[in-house]
């Protein structure tokens, strides 16, 4: 009982409305796959954290924690996998390609 209230708190910490889409599929899955709800809980949040970091999920350099658990958990890939899409597809939104400048790119 008080385990489930410190994943609750924690979750409440990072749910404004900009990630309760998120949170409703890994609600989703977590009652479907019980045993790996921690898991799921945990790398949801980590995930939240990298997004307010201005990480992009479309990096492909680096797997997101939520990518990880769809690569290791068959089970949830699906799962883990519509949160990736929706949050790529959220950030893409965001990027305004007029606003950037290339000169302050430095070449690799």
């Amino acid at each position: 009982m008080l385990e489930h209230n410190i994943v609750e708190a924690d979750q409440t910490n990072l749910s404004e409305e900009s990630y309760q889409e998120y949170w409703e599929i890994i609600n989703e899955a977590s009652s479907k796959f019980p045993y790996i709800k921690e898991i799921l809980n945990k790398a949801m949040r980590e995930t939240i954290e990298l997004i307010e970091k201005d990480i992009y999920v479309d990096n492909s350099d680096a797997i997101t924690p939520i990518g990880w658990v769809a690569g290791t958990f068959a089970e949830v890939s699906s799962y883990c996998n519509e949160i990736s899409l929706r949050i790529y597809d959220k950030q893409q939104k965001e990027i305004d390609v007029e606003e950037l400048d290339f000169n302050d790119i430095e070449d690799f």
